[in-house]
C-alpha cells in the first residue's frame, strides 16, 4: 500500500523546554514493501518530493536506528537514558565518561565512543567498518552501507551525509531513517525512516516506512533560497459593516475573505500575509489596499455585490 497524507499533527518535543508544537505536515506511508528496496523507493520519492517543492539545495542525511539499538542492549538501564542523551548531543566527553562507568568490553567502550564522531561523507565508511563491524551493531551498519550505495547507483543527485550515531527517533524507528536539511530552520524540513513493528500493535503485522515533511520548515527553506511561492489573493475586510454580505460574495467568486479583528488591519494583515485590505476612504468612499506595492485602488460602488465584482475585477482580472 502507498498513501499519502496532509493535515495537521501534534508533535512531542524533547528539548527547547519541552514545548508541544502543532504543525501542518504532508507525508507517504510504504506499507508491505522490505528493505532495502523499500527504503530505496522512499529516500528517491524524499528527494523527488524536496525539488518538485522549490528546494534544490538541500543535504539527504542518513542512519540507522538499529546502530545504537544493538550496542544500547550491553549498557546497565540506569545509564541508558543519560547515554542516549549525551548521543543526540553528540557530547564525546559524556559518552566517553558513561562509557567507563558502565564498565562495557574494550570494543562495544571504543565504539561508543567514536560514535559521536561518524558522521560525514564517504570518508566515514572506512572508520566506521573499523570501529562498528566487531560489535552488535555490524549487520546493521551494513545495511546502512549497502543502502548508501544503492541510493549512488540509483543516481539520486543529491548531497549525501551519513551519520552513524543517529539516535533521533530511537523508540520508533527500527531501521534506516533519513532527515532532509536546508538553510533556514536549523532543523530537518522534512524526515522518515522504516518502523516495522508499528502495524503489529494494530494486530496487522507488515514491514512499513514513511516519511513526514514540516511545511512551516519547508517554507522556512524556500523563503530563504528566494523561492517562496507567492499567496493566492486574500483580503482582509476592515469596514466591519460591510464585512458578512462582501466576505459572502467575494468567496462565492473565489477570493479568499474574511473581517478583521478590532485593531490595527494593515498590521494584522501583513502578520498574517493577506494580499490585500478592503477599507473605507476619505469622503465614505471605499479603496483596496495592495500590501505587496502599498498602492490603493479606489473603488466606487457602495454595495456589497457591486463591491465584490470590483475588487474581483482588479484581482482576478
Amino acid at each position: 500500500m502507498r498513501l499519502s497524507y496532509e493535515g495537521t499533527v501534534l508533535r512531542r518535543r524533547q528539548e527547547r523546554a519541552r514545548k508541544h508544537r502543532q504543525i501542518p505536515q504532508a507525508g507517504v506511508e510504504l506499507l508491505g514493501v522490505p528493505g532495502p528496496e523499500g527504503d530505496l523507493e522512499l529516500l528517491s520519492l524524499a528527494v523527488s518530493t524536496a525539488r518538485a517543492a522549490g528546494i534544490s539545495d538541500f543535504v539527504l542525511d542518513i542512519g540507522h536506528a538499529d546502530i545504537a539499538r544493538a550496542m544500547m542492549n550491553g549498557v546497565p538501564a540506569s545509564l541508558a537514558s543519560a547515554l542516549l542523551d549525551a548521543l543526540a548531543k553528540k557530547d564525546a566527553a559524556v559518552v566517553g565518561d558513561l562509557v567507563t562507568e558502565a564498565k562495557l568490553n574494550a570494543q562495544l567502550a571504543t565504539a561508543f565512543r567514536e560514535l559521536p564522531k561518524l558522521h560525514g561523507g564517504a570518508e566515514v565508511w572506512k572508520e566506521a567498518e573499523r570501529v562498528l563491524a566487531p560489535t552488535p551493531a555490524g549487520s546493521s551498519f551494513r545495511a546502512l552501507r549497502d543502502l548508501w550505495e544503492r541510493a549512488i547507483a540509483a543516481g539520486l543527485e543529491v548531497v549525501m551525509r551519513v551519520d552513524l550515531g543517529e539516535v533521533r527517533g530511537f523508540a520508533y524507528y527500527t531501521g534506516a531513517l533519513f532527515h532532509l536539511l536546508a538553510d533556514g530552520p536549523g532543523e530537518p524540513f522534512g524526515s522518515g525512516g522504516r518502523y516495522d513493528d508499528l502495524l503489529s500493535r494494530f494486530d496487522a503485522p507488515m514491514p512499513a516506512a514513511g516519511f513526514g515533511l514540516d511545511l512551516d520548515n519547508l517554507a522556512w527553506s524556500l523563503r530563504v533560497a528566494g523561492k517562496e511561492e507567492g499567496l493566492d489573493a486574500r483580503v482582509l475586510v476592515s469596514h466591519a459593516a460591510t464585512a458578512p454580505a462582501l466576505c459572502s460574495v467575494l468567496r462565492g467568486l473565489g477570493v479568499g475573505c474574511v473581517a478583521a479583528p478590532p485593531g490595527e488591519a494593515d498590521a494584522y494583515a501583513r502578520a498574517w500575509s493577506f494580499s490585500h485590505v478592503f477599507r473605507q476612504a476619505s469622503g465614505g468612499k471605499f479603496e483596496l489596499l495592495s500590501l505587496a506595492t502599498d498602492r490603493a485602488v479606489p473603488l466606487d460602488a457602495l454595495r456589497a455585490p457591486e463591491l465584490a465584482a470590483q475588487i474581483a475585477k482588479v484581482l482576478l482580472g
